[in-house]
């Protein structure tokens, strides 16, 4: 949730970034905890949906880590080069 903070919102809106995560992962809580209930008397409908839900969530965590390091936003501030501006200078030296 913090890699979505970060690439949607930016750090500097904790504020409303820590309530906007809370909405965001209540159905995928709840969902666990109402297939429970709905299939508490039968057990083999109970354990598919538990691997389900594994597999899911395996799936949308790696799909994550994929995605977040290219939705990452540069550190340092790209410099500008002007006319004024200094070029390095590559010196070459000659062995004899």
């Amino acid at each position: 949730m913090r890699g979505v903070e970060i690439v949607f919102l930016g750090r500097k809106k904790r504020r409303i970034a820590n309530p906007l995560a809370a909405l965001f992962t209540l159905p995928f809580v709840f969902a666990p905890i109402i297939t429970a209930v709905m299939f508490a008397l039968d057990p083999g409908a109970a354990a598919m949906a538990c691997g389900l839900f594994a597999v899911i969530f395996i799936a949308t965590y790696k799909t994550g880590m994929w995605i977040a390091p290219k939705l990452r936003r540069s550190v340092r501030p790209k410099t500008v080069r002007t006319a004024n501006s200094e070029q390095p200078q590559n010196k070459t030296v000659k062995q004899t």
